[in-house]
């Protein structure tokens, strides 16, 4: 009997040894086999359920953790882990079934009401995430995700000045948080208020140096502000520390536009696609400087990749009709824009396509009709002949 103690120690000790060298299957065949002999240790159950999260194995946790609930159906942290997998497998309806049960066991647990909340956010149901999250902070005021959880659940509503006090109430516990930062910042632009936004910005960016994301919005509000030096220079900073980073070199190819370089622009965007052949963004970027720079053969070359990639794409579909308008390729244009047209009759972009389709071929009537029926769907649509 001793020696079958010390032989599951020496066991256990491998298996967390494991875990801490990422060896996950190694662990988890350790972990079963100390399972067989003892099926309903919590403790090992729960060891085991969280390798498997860890593991990205959410799937294989579910019967771990319905295991230990069946056993102690109280058991708090085992319902919010289910809850949580259940969330990221988006079975939204079990995972809130879940965690209700986990409030009702403890309704003092604050970890139960943040991810009802985070579930609740992920489904839209904005108002009940918001009574959670506010639940989270009256019970700890220092909760600087829930308070970045609060902003984020007001700008998705589109009630930036209430996500504005949210994120300041997360900085003054946390006045160097990058996320509140770079989330302030980008409400601070919902708002025109377009100085602090950048502010805000470099404040991210402060917290976090060389953080990815911070610096693609940032160069985005610099080019709205026509400042493309400024952009240029920091996401060519970014891509001297991420030469492969596909979203940088798209970026700067936007960069470039602005600047009108298309041959600096076609660059970085084939650069892009040498990292990421498919990418559909990069594609739709490059076919645009293409047919600025007249380029239409390569224009069309690409969009004829995009089509593949997304053939039912209803923007791309514009994209692609406008620039075999642009190339004269008529008869080709029109069969774009009426694939668009016979799904929706109504889509004033598609209408203004074949307004301009009917220019080409010489039938102003006809283009007058279109304009005429866009005028009568939209009367402040004003992008004709674009």
């Amino acid at each position: 009997m001793g020696e079958t103690k010390t032989d599951n120690k020496l066991i256990l000790d491998r298996a967390k040894a494991a875990v801490l060298a990422h060896d996950y299957m190694l662990a988890a065949r350790l972990y079963k086999n100390l399972l067989k002999d003892d099926p309903t240790n919590e403790n090992l159950l729960n060891d085991l359920g969280s390798l498997y999260q860890k593991s990205g194995r959410d799937a294989d946790a579910i019967p771990i953790y319905k295991q230990i609930i069946s056993e102690s159906p109280d058991n708090v942290d085992a319902l919010n882990h289910l809850g949580g997998i259940y969330r990221r497998l988006k079975k939204f309806d079990q995972s809130i079934d879940v965690l209700e049960k986990a409030i009702i066991a403890d309704e003092n647990n604050i970890q139960s009401f943040y991810n009802l909340g985070f579930t609740y956010k992920l489904m839209g149901n904005y108002e009940e995430a918001l009574q959670c999250f506010n639940r989270v902070v009256e019970e700890n005021q220092e909760d600087v995700l829930a308070y970045n959880h609060l902003g984020s659940i007001y700008a998705l509503q589109n009630k930036h000045e209430d996500a504005v006090s949210s994120y300041q109430r997360g900085l003054k516990v946390d006045p160097n948080h990058p996320i509140l930062h770079l989330n302030l910042a980008k409400s601070y632009e919902k708002l025109g208020r377009l100085d602090l936004a950048a502010n805000e910005y470099e404040a991210s960016l402060r917290s976090k140096p060389g953080w990815l994301e911070a610096i693609d919005s940032y160069a985005d509000l610099m080019l709205s502000r026509n400042m493309t030096k400024n952009a240029a220079d920091l996401v060519g900073q970014a891509i001297m520390l991420n030469p492969q980073n596909v979203k940088m070199h798209a970026k700067m190819g936007d960069v470039y536009t602005r600047q009108n370089g298309y041959d600096d622009a076609e660059a970085e965007y084939n650069t892009a696609l040498k990292w990421d052949p498919d990418n559909k963004r990069v594609l739709s970027s490059l076919a645009d400087v293409y047919d600025l720079h007249g380029k239409s053969k390569d224009a069309i070359h690409t969009m004829s990749h995009y089509e593949k990639l997304d053939p039912e794409n209803k923007e791309m579909l514009k994209q692609y009709a406008k620039i075999l308008l642009t190339a004269d390729k008529l008869s080709a244009a029109n069969k774009k824009i009426n694939q668009i047209l016979e799904e929706n009759p109504d889509d004033i972009q598609a209408l203004n396509l074949l307004g301009q389709y009917y220019i080409c071929c010489g039938e102003d009537n006809k283009a007058e009709s279109c304009f005429e029926q866009i005028k009568t769907a939209d009367p402040d649509y004003t992008a004709y002949y674009r």
